[in-house]
């Protein structure tokens, strides 16, 4: 793969990444759970960057940066996942996401969450849509059923409102 092809790859999960965490901010204030995730795989929100291990720059722009991590499990729970993308502002550790295909994984997710973090808020039945209102983080979780893809977002709110408010 070319560089150019390289940079418009980092550059579309780039935009993927930033759409999806504002459109997540919607929910930052829906009623809260009274469990959610302290870290994600032993990271702690709020750490920086260059203290987590095996970490690969994707993208950045401004003070927003993404990463891969080498060597990363493909499962959560036991759903399979295709991708997940660590993000930082200002070099702090705030913002997972991860990409999933087909509607067991989807089901496989919703009762792991369910069972660890309680019943999520679901703005419409019809759609594959869970959220978990944290008191400092929010999980989304997402189907598609048309395009086989989902994702879950986790965003650490104190960091999250910093992008936010930064603009």
């Amino acid at each position: 793969m070319g560089l150019f092809q390289e940079e418009r790859k980092a550059l579309g999960v780039l935009s993927v990444v930033v759409l999806a965490a504002m459109a997540a901010g919607t929910y930052m204030f829906l009623p809260s759970t009274n469990k959610e995730p302290y870290d994600f795989r032993g990271m702690k929100w709020g750490s920086i960057i260059r203290e987590l291990p095996d970490m690969k720059l994707m993208a950045e722009e401004g003070d927003l940066k993404f990463f891969e991590r080498t060597n990363d499990p493909t499962k959560v729970g036991d759903a399979d996942v295709d991708r997940i993308v660590y993000g930082c502002y200002k070099d702090r550790f705030y913002n997972v996401m991860i990409y999933y295909r087909s509607p067991s994984n989807f089901t496989k997710l919703a009762d792991m969450f369910s069972r660890e973090f309680g019943k999520p808020f679901q703005p419409n039945a019809s759609e594959k849509k869970l959220f978990w209102n944290g008191k400092n983080v929010n999980l989304l979780l997402n189907f598609d059923e048309a395009s086989n893809s989902g994702r879950i977002t986790y965003l650490f709110k104190p960091i999250q409102l910093e992008v936010e408010v930064s603009g």
